[in-house]
């Protein structure tokens, strides 16, 4: 069935484009043949299909395709191939979303407005009450010594938590101590008592109106590797969770999939989740959007011979019909033959230095 898949994708009348925004989240699908790679910087292997642009102070999806040179190349490409541009951000902007209806081109991801519906931890946490899904404790206000104080007697622990709106590896997270050094005053932020316990991670998709999911994965938090302790330093499968925890997990994840669907969401996504020390599971956040691990985690699917959640976030955007069991494809959050380990090094920025991986 991977070979169907990709043979589809090969043969559809699209040239798929993606940016790399950093040398760490690198895409490897060689089998997938008009997949071309957006450079800022050169790549330490040339690939087949690439481009490479001048560098830029800051490496956005929208700051290469804004590029003229990348535009021409892309409209060239295309035309002496017969094909249609598509472009796959790693993350949706606005600007991504004007530059692609400007040129006409295919975006495969969502709008950056539905994005954000998701990816703003306040609004998801909004979200996630107003569905009765199971997360952290929370109440939203501004960051101040009054409200922190509130937060201590409310949630009954002296360590208080809060997060702002947007970030990336664990910076819009903070202990209140630093949230008050770093963040301006009287900033909007989510008060949560920290609570001790393990992270993990899912990968997911929605296709055809089904959230289908990765077995949960460890999400690893090593204080050598970064000086954040809310970062993310890397992910592990299998999990070996209980069997109770993966019950909870997956009632969360058929409430998502509601709220997705009827959002109209489509394609990849993560999902991040605590487990206190009394097995107590709460969803934490959303990535909706390709993530750190995706290039990763399709390398372990196709390894283990299973279609990889990015073929299908390629197979709905490109609107390619191939005859797929979804109940086959759903039972992949049982799979416990999956095995590999990332491990990531951030530096004070949060920004990866170093990444090694096993599978």
């Amino acid at each position: 069935m991977i070979k169907i898949i990709e043979s589809a994708i090969n043969q559809s009348p699209y040239l798929i484009f993606f940016p790399i925004v950093d040398p760490f989240l690198e895409l490897s699908l060689p089998n997938i043949k008009n997949l071309h790679l957006l450079y800022h910087t050169p790549p330490q292997t040339k690939p087949k299909n690439n481009f490479f642009v001048s560098p830029v102070s800051k490496a956005k999806s929208e700051s290469v395709l804004t590029d003229p040179n990348t535009q021409n190349y892309i409209n060239n490409t295309c035309k002496k191939l017969g094909k249609i541009p598509a472009i796959m951000p790693f993350k949706p902007s606005a600007k991504i979303d004007l530059i692609c209806q400007k040129n006409n081109y295919l975006k495969i991801s969502n709008s950056r407005a539905l994005n954000i519906q998701f990816e703003d931890k306040i609004n998801f946490a909004k979200i996630c009450a107003k569905n009765k899904i199971n997360t952290i404790p929370f109440f939203i206000d501004n960051l101040n010594q009054k409200n922190i104080k509130k937060a201590q007697l409310l949630f009954k622990t002296d360590k208080i938590v809060v997060q702002v709106k947007t970030g990336w590896a664990g910076n819009s997270t903070y202990l209140t101590d630093l949230a008050l050094k770093t963040l301006p005053s009287d900033s909007l932020v989510k008060f949560m008592p920290f609570i001790n316990g393990t992270t993990y991670i899912q990968n997911g998709c929605v296709y055809h109106k089904n959230l289908i999911t990765s077995p949960v994965g460890i999400q690893l938090n090593n204080p050598l590797h970064s000086k954040n302790i809310f970062a993310t330093t890397g992910r592990s499968w299998p999990s070996n969770l209980n069997q109770a925890s993966i019950d909870k997990i997956k009632e969360i994840d058929n409430q998502l999939e509601t709220i997705f669907v009827k959002s109209n969401y489509r394609g990849f996504l993560g999902l991040d989740f605590l487990i206190d020390l009394d097995h107590n599971v709460y969803l934490t956040e959303c990535n909706p959007r390709l993530t750190a691990s995706f290039n990763f985690y399709t390398q372990l699917e196709l390894k283990n011979n299973l279609v990889p959640l990015l073929y299908l976030h390629l197979l709905e955007f490109l609107k390619l019909d191939v005859n797929l069991d979804i109940t086959n494809l759903k039972s992949r959050f049982l799979n416990k033959q999956l095995k590999g380990a990332q491990v990531t090094k951030r530096n004070d920025e949060g920004k990866i230095i170093d990444t090694k991986e096993t599978c």
